[in-house]
């Protein structure tokens, strides 16, 4: 789609790269695949984070890329997909950037309320709401059969009633109900996600390295933090004050709580 009336490249070119984030958006739309074309009846979708690609347009010709689409960033008009990535010299592993013309998307993320309304509208075929629902699971929660469902609901209720054959009425009155005492959480015990700036994957990259409690994140120097893959000198050392910010902070409660 042309957004310009000129013919200098110079002139495209410039408003290409300064287009304002309406006009990206409408270039971050990626080719469905032709299952999708044939389910949904559209034909163009913009590219939104989970949607399953496929690089049709590899540097190598015997490569095929396929992968989750783990980032979109219309600033720099690139998408980013899992396992299509390199490891630099000093050990740091970053994606490649792809650009949502040399894709074609294979499976849709339908999750958004407003990408469904999206594709009823623009659909040549009348989609109704259980059509774009009905795979809306994660890939590792697989759906209960109805009789898994009944034997769940028949075990728990057995669980009820052998609670109540078990209760005495005269072990103590109606109106007084016990509550049971809250387990402490130690802070030997805490895990290093509580940690402000540490999301999934970072803590599995400290783990696979040895730093799996808090403590050796806080007494570790920004040095050492440094070594992981992923992790530079700055993010180290604001990594290890915010785990000793923990720590005193649990400290703290517990104290007063004693």
């Amino acid at each position: 789609m042309r957004y310009t009336k000129t013919k200098q490249p110079r002139k495209q070119r410039k408003r290409y790269y300064t287009a304002p984030l309406h006009l990206r958006n409408r270039q971050m739309t990626a080719l469905l695949s032709r299952e999708l074309r044939n389910k949904y009846g559209i034909r163009r979708l913009p590219v939104h984070k989970d949607d399953k690609v496929l690089v049709f347009r590899a540097k190598s010709e015997d490569q095929e890329i396929k992968g989750k689409v783990i980032r979109v960033l219309p600033q720099k008009y690139s998408v980013h997909i899992e396992g299509y990535s390199k490891e630099k010299a000093d050990g740091t592993v970053s994606s490649f950037p792809v650009h949502p013309s040399n894709i074609i998307i294979t499976s849709l993320n339908l999750r958004d309320k407003k990408r469904r309304e999206i594709i009823k509208r623009r659909s040549r075929k009348e989609l109704t709401e259980e059509e774009l629902t009905e795979d809306l699971f994660d890939e590792f929660d697989e759906p209960l059969e109805e009789s898994d469902v009944e034997e769940e609901d028949e075990d728990l209720e057995e669980d009820i009633f052998e609670e109540f054959e078990d209760l005495d009425e005269t072990d103590a009155p109606k109106d007084v109900v016990e509550a049971a005492p809250k387990e402490e959480t130690k802070v030997s015990d805490l895990d290093i996600s509580m940690i402000k700036g540490i999301g999934a994957k970072t803590a599995m990259l400290l783990k696979e390295n040895g730093f799996d409690t808090v403590d050796k994140i806080a007494k570790a120097t920004s040095e050492e933090l440094s070594k992981v893959p992923g992790i530079g000198p700055g993010t180290a050392k604001t990594m290890s004050a915010n785990a000793e910010d923990l720590l005193s902070e649990k400290t703290d409660k517990k104290e007063e709580l004693v």
